[in-house]
C-alpha cells in the first residue's frame, strides 16, 4: 500500500518497482523465498507477478481528479469506493 498517489505518472512508478521482470524492475536477491514456496525463482517471479495486489492511496484532490487515470494504469489493484472528506 503506497499512499498520496497523486497521478498515473505515480501510480505506473509503483508497479514498476513492485513487479518482477519482465512486468517491472523488482529486484530478486535470494533464492529463499521461492524455495520456502516449494517454486523456482522464476516460477516465484511469475506467480508473485500474477498475485501481488498494488494499492494505492489517494489521498488528494488531484489524486481524486486524475482517478480514472491512476486506475487504468495496468498492474494497479481494482479500485474499491472512494470517500473524500474536505
Amino acid at each position: 500500500m503506497v499512499p498520496m498517489i497523486n497521478t498515473a505518472e505515480e501510480a505506473a512508478a509503483v508497479v514498476n518497482y513492485s513487479k518482477f521482470p519482465p512486468l517491472g524492475l523488482r529486484g530478486q536477491g535470494s533464492a529463499f523465498p521461492a524455495i520456502g514456496h516449494g517454486l523456482t525463482t522464476p516460477e516465484y517471479m511469475k506467480t508473485a507477478n500474477e498475485t501481488l495486489l498494488t494499492i494505492l492511496q489517494i489521498e488528494s484532490k488531484q489524486g481524486v481528479e486524475n482517478v480514472d487515470a491512476i486506475a487504468a494504469v495496468p498492474g494497479v489493484g481494482k479500485c474499491p469506493r472512494l470517500y473524500f472528506l474536505e
